[in-house]
């Protein structure tokens, strides 16, 4: 397998924000305004979004699709309730699977966090057809959403007899190391661990640090900005009402 040399692709679309990386080309799609996207079965190129490359100058899905050839590796990253993000995300991988079948035989595999590790076998079993879907997503844990969100993903790669990995370390781990710090894994049961990556598992650098640290101040800021907002709008709203 080739070494995969990483680019980012972001294409926004209504204000929202889906990241993919691969390699060949970066590439950025700006959001159109006043469309009825939401509306639509399938993202529309031109009228849901338009692609860019790094140095702003106009591209399309298609250069995107043509960098699959020498691609290891697509990361995606998304906003969790975008419509018209999660409908591309479903465009993208149907696109790239027939392009790949066409073109070598080569497969897909679908990789999402929105599942943990402990339930890989269960997702396996609903999509080799061993356990109905009912039984799956009472015993999957899925994501809100999942029906209109990630549901597509699923039920392609079903159809196509697609692997789809459940990559999420589960919850409850996560938890613990918000609580307990990452050194506190090393406690859990070789079952526990397996569930994880290998242990311990690398920080962050300090750039990513800094650049996460300053994301979640402005989340912050922009929270207490609005709850603020809101307040003020509950005591107007109260003193008409003792007005009236």
């Amino acid at each position: 397998m080739s070494t995969p040399t990483t680019t980012a692709f972001i294409l926004r679309q209504l204000g929202a924000a889906l990241l993919l990386s691969a390699s060949g080309l970066a590439l950025l799609a700006a959001p159109l305004q006043g469309q009825d996207a939401e509306e639509r079965p399938r993202p529309v190129e031109g009228e849901d979004f338009r692609v860019y490359d790094i140095g702003g100058r106009s591209s399309s899905f298609a250069a995107v699709l043509q960098t699959l050839s020498d691609t290891d590796v697509v990361l995606l990253g998304e906003e969790h309730d975008d419509v018209v993000g999660h409908r591309f995300e479903a465009e993208l991988l149907g696109a790239a699977y027939r392009r790949l079948q066409a073109e070598d035989g080569r497969g897909v595999i679908l990789s999402l966090e929105m599942f943990e590790r402990d339930v890989q076998y269960i997702l396996a079993e609903y999509l080799d057809g061993t356990i109905s879907e009912t039984h799956f997503l009472n015993s999957s844990r899925p994501w809100d959403g999942y029906e209109d969100h990630y549901r597509p993903l699923v039920e392609f790669s079903k159809e196509q007899g697609l692997t789809v990995i459940a990559a999420n370390a589960p919850r409850r781990y996560v938890n613990r190391v918000s609580r307990e710090g990452p050194e506190s894994l090393q406690a859990l049961s070789a079952t526990a661990k397996s569930f994880l990556p290998p242990l311990p598992y690398p920080g962050p650098s300090p750039e990513y640090r800094a650049q996460w640290d300053a994301v979640m101040a402005e989340a912050m800021a922009g929270s207490e900005a609005q709850a603020d907002a809101g307040g003020d709008d509950a005591g107007v709203d109260e003193a008409d009402g003792d007005e009236a």
